[in-house]
């Protein structure tokens, strides 16, 4: 029987008895090279140094915080402005409206046919001005 080596790397053909099929076996890769990050980390990135950076952090997380706490109140101030628009909107129709039918009520004609329902007629002499004497 053949037998699998299991390990990372490149696959490479062996040659298997004569009844069976080839078996692919694996070679190891060579370890990854640190890369230039890493290796800046490693030497800069001591106790004290993390330390020393921490209230830098701490400010930075501050920022953040009021940043996306400022987005939250705008975003709630346009909503409402928005809101208030509308509002607004419909106010000044009802106004227009308003606006219109009282100004169909208060001509001469129409008030002239609800004052007849009370009983009172129109003038029909002018009106005369009347003259107080003060002693």
């Amino acid at each position: 029987m053949n037998k699998f080596k299991e390990t990372v790397g490149e696959e490479v053909e062996v040659e298997a008895p004569i009844a069976e099929e080839p078996v692919i076996e694996k070679k190891a890769k060579a370890p990854a090279k640190p890369s230039a990050f890493s290796n800046w980390l490693a030497q800069n990135m001591s106790k004290e140094s993390a330390l020393n950076i921490l209230p830098f952090l701490f400010f930075l997380t501050v920022l953040g915080m009021l940043y996306i706490a400022n987005k939250h109140y705008a975003e709630k101030n346009i909503r409402q402005i928005e809101k208030i628009n509308k509002e607004l909107k419909e106010l000044k129709w009802e106004h227009l409206t308003a606006k219109s039918i009282l100004m169909s009520k208060s001509k001469q004609s129409e008030v002239a046919k609800i004052t007849k329902t009370f009983g009172l007629n129109e003038a029909v002499a002018p009106p005369t001005k009347i003259v107080v004497e003060r002693k």
